[in-house]
């Protein structure tokens, strides 16, 4: 006994022990998790609460140890910075669902609900908050006051559930069948044979029936079953038959956003397909008749577009961290009958999005068009936008510094505006008090602009709102005297910048500053010509060339002839910075420079001469008996594309030649020289007026003009394109470096590039492979840029895009990729397939 007594005992020992470690473990892990909790919430307070993932540690910690005051604390200032998604606003409701009893309590669980769907529509949110409204209804009896009062706030939510979520296609049939089950089991207690109630019924199986959606042949059958007056079947049956036939390409739709294989590069595109197909669907309906179950057209168009608005809110809830997709929802809605709707999508984007520059000054560009600055309070309205944009810095400091600069600089277009609103004009030279008080708020502004930006190290942010400041002083303020001390330390900093020094020196042009605008242009091109030989990483051989460039065209127009010289000089001086193409190295200095007296000419260039003479010959000869010479090989369909015109455009010249302007073989013979040599440019968007003696003269500002041709139709029309033959080939490489004014003509921004050699040239090469690949079907919206980042790879570079136009300047829909090797075009085939 005794022995089994002390062994009990050591048990009872072991076992006391063993709880002492166990209620230690317990306590040693309390403490960590306060210790995490503590520290979640200095880290929130450190960022001011836009850490997403510390809110969700915060909050499961603060749940796990059941501190509901705190948890709630959490749960609110999460909710207040970031949007929840559906399973947290879920688990919120439903931690507070059991601890509500009193009206007060329901009142706030209902809040909740409207919050959830605030921040995401989702038929799931909606179908709990219906459930939640027709449970507490159904929890009353029928002598019960307040019944009819939660049924009228039941039916309420029922209803907007179906306004917003009805219409999707796969899951919105839930919502449909339990409000009609809810409906039906009313009219059961009821008796069957109240007509109001079944009239509720009724329009709950038509409106049903009436969106097109998976399930409406099962309510169909329903509905027949259900249905005593044949009359409203008959109604309803063609509902059914063309819902049929859209439905199936809804399906093809719904399968291709949510297959298992998508990613990123194919979703996007699926949704828009998705939205594209719904828009169309408005678009008939607002022209077509009307469907019988919606009474009138204008009905069915808001129908319509509920559905179309159900699409963007399935795709936002997908793609919710992409500002593209919710700044595409937002102009959709401002295109539309209600353009006020788009102010929400703005506020639940950048609760998405804070870390997009863009999607912010474009929220505040939109509150800044929809304010009314015109009443005596409008000084609210400058609040308000200002409060946008201090909230925009706050999150994009934080989110995506690098970002702040692009901020910035809409920030300061809305303070321009801002002034020129408060004094219109400016009022130039206006001493005038307010006045003078609101240029020194303007100038405060923008020195807080520049040091917010210094600060981030954004040292070329800072610099571009120092140039927009000097750009407001000189043009706004009309302060020319102010703008030069702005400029100046922003100048000095301008060290590998050339279109800085660019936009200082146009401005001055602009007030007619012409002498300090060319002590600039000299100041800068030894700046930039001085970093660039120091510095390996400084400004390009290009850009070099397009500054002086500008240098030159200031000269010619502003200057004397003894400046004019001085700038040529400068320009003859780098102009060898540019590599010439092979072909102009190895035969341009034929038009680039007379033959010296007693020289004896190249044997090469000779041989060359008649080369091309010889086929020029040839394919004249071929062109006058019906043939085209050159269209052979696989290049052909895109070779007679310009070619063809060109050839028409020589031979209807030779036609006008008989007044003695010249021997029409002898300028096609320059001509082809000048193409194979890299003298020659193709011209695009010309003034369907425009004359080939316009055109020349104004391309004589780049040098010496062989020949100049507009290129016409059989009517004798412009086609809306031309080549521009030089005798030099610098004259090319100075064109093609121009930009501005210098490349307006007629009211119209001229595209140019060089003129290809001739096919002939391509196609009697053995095994030669064309450089250029043609491609077709492109949106008129595409820009030149777009295209050569497509097709460019980290190999082969795009050496040029040429968009094909019209004779009124529009895209035809295609263009011609030319790379600098057969191999790049080889690459881009393989990339378009």
């Amino acid at each position: 006994m005794t022995n089994e007594a002390d062994r009990m005992d050591k048990e009872e020992e072991e076992d006391s022990s063993d709880d002492g470690s166990a209620s230690g473990e317990d306590g040693a892990d309390d403490d960590d998790d306060e210790e995490l909790i503590l520290l979640l919430q200095a880290r929130l307070q450190t960022c001011g609460g836009r850490d997403y993932d510390a809110h969700v540690q915060l909050i499961k910690c603060l749940k796990d140890h059941g501190e509901l005051k705190k948890l709630e604390k959490a749960r609110q200032a999460f909710s207040g910075i970031f949007p929840l998604t559906e399973d947290m606003w879920l688990g919120w409701i439903s931690d507070e669902g059991r601890l509500a009893v009193s009206d007060t309590e329901h009142a706030k669980i209902t809040g909740l609900y409207e919050r959830s769907i605030a921040d995401y529509e989702t038929p799931k949110l909606w179908e709990h908050y219906m459930n939640y409204c027709q449970k507490r209804c159904k929890e009353r009896e029928d002598n019960d006051p307040a019944k009819n009062k939660l049924l009228s706030e039941s039916r309420a939510v029922a209803e907007r559930a179906l306004c917003k979520m009805g219409s999707h296609f796969s899951e919105g049939q839930r919502l449909w069948e339990l409000q009609r089950s809810f409906e039906m089991d009313i009219l059961d207690c009821l008796g069957g044979g109240d007509s109001a109630q079944l009239s509720r019924v009724r329009q709950c199986f038509v409106s049903q029936i009436a969106t097109p959606a998976r399930g409406i042949q099962s309510a169909w059958q329903m509905y027949q079953k259900w249905e005593e007056e044949p009359a409203m079947l008959e109604a309803t049956q063609p509902t059914i038959e063309k819902h049929s036939a859209t439905n199936a390409e809804r399906e093809a739709h719904e399968a291709a956003i949510t297959a298992t294989s998508v990613t990123a590069t194919t979703l996007l595109p699926a949704w828009q397909a998705f939205i594209a197909f719904e828009e169309r669907q408005i678009s008939r309906c607002s022209s077509g008749t009307a469907n019988i179950l919606l009474r009138t057209p204008s009905v069915h168009a808001a129908k319509e577009r509920d559905r179309v608005r159900c699409v963007y809110e399935r795709f936002v809830l997908q793609c919710c961290l992409y500002p593209s997709v919710w700044q595409g929802y937002a102009d959709w809605e401002m295109a539309g009958p209600e353009p006020s709707r788009a102010q929400a999508i703005y506020k639940r984007a950048l609760r998405n999005c804070p870390f997009s520059a863009d999607l912010w000054a474009a929220y505040a560009l939109f509150v800044e068009g929809t304010a009314d600055f015109s009443h005596a309070g409008g000084g609210d309205e400058e609040t308000t936008v200002e409060s946008v944009y201090v909230a925009a810095a706050a999150d994009i400091s934080y989110y995506s510094p690098t970002t702040l600069r692009q901020l910035s600089m809409a920030r300061c277009d809305y303070i321009r505006r801002r002034f020129l609103r408060l004094v219109p004009g400016g009022v130039a030279g206006s001493n005038n008090t307010g006045v003078e008080q609101a240029r020194t708020c303007v100038r405060e502004e923008f020195v807080q602009l520049a040091a917010a930006l210094s600060a981030k190290n954004d040292e070329p942010g800072a610099r571009a709102v120092q140039l927009y400041l000097g750009e407001l002083e000189a043009l706004v303020f009309h302060n020319a005297a102010r703008a030069l001390l702005v400029w100046e330390p922003a100048l000095k900093s301008c060290t590998d910048d050339a279109q800085s020094w660019l936009t200082v020196v146009d401005v001055l042009r602009t007030i007619r500053q012409v002498g300090q605008a060319r002590v600039l242009l000299k100041r800068g091109c030894n700046v930039l010509q001085l970093v660039s030989r120091d510095q390996p990483q400084g400004i390009t051989p290009e850009a070099m060339v397009a500054y002086v460039a500008r240098w030159v065209e200031l000269e010619r127009r502003e200057g004397d002839v003894e400046s004019y010289k001085v700038a040529l000089a400068k320009y003859a001086s780098i102009a060898h910075l540019i590599p010439l193409p092979a072909a102009s190295a190895q035969e341009g200095k034929r038009g680039r420079a007379k033959k010296v007296e007693g020289e004896v000419e190249d044997p090469a260039k000779v041989a060359r001469r008649e080369e091309v003479m010889k086929k020029w010959a040839e394919r004249k000869a071929a062109a006058e008996a019906g043939c085209d010479a050159t269209a052979t090989g696989p290049g052909a369909k895109r070779g007679r594309e310009e070619e063809g015109v060109e050839s028409h455009s020589k031979k209807a010249k030779s036609g006008d030649d008989a007044t003695g302007e010249g021997n029409a073989s002898e300028k096609s013979v320059k001509n082809d020289v000048n193409a194979s040599s890299g003298c020659s440019l193709f011209v695009q968007n010309l003034a369907p007026t425009l004359s080939d003696e316009v055109l020349r003269s104004h391309f004589e500002q780049f040098g010496q003009v062989v020949a100049c041709r507009v290129v016409k139709d059989k009517s004798g029309a412009a086609k809306g394109f031309g080549y521009v033959d030089f005798v030099a080939a610098e004259a090319v490489v100075f064109a093609l470096a121009a930009e501005g004014a210098l490349l307006q003509l007629s009211g119209r921004v001229l595209e140019i590039s060089r003129a290809r050699p001739l096919k002939a040239d391509a196609a009697n090469k053995e095994g030669a492979s064309s450089k250029t690949l043609f491609v077709s079907g492109i949106a008129p919206t595409v820009a030149r840029e777009t295209l050569r980042l497509l097709f460019s790879s980290t190999d082969h570079q795009v050496a040029d895009v040429r968009m094909m136009r019209d004779r009124e300047g529009n895209p035809r829909g295609f263009c011609y990729i030319e790379y600098s090797s057969t191999d790049g075009a080889a690459q881009g085939l393989i990339k378009d397939k």
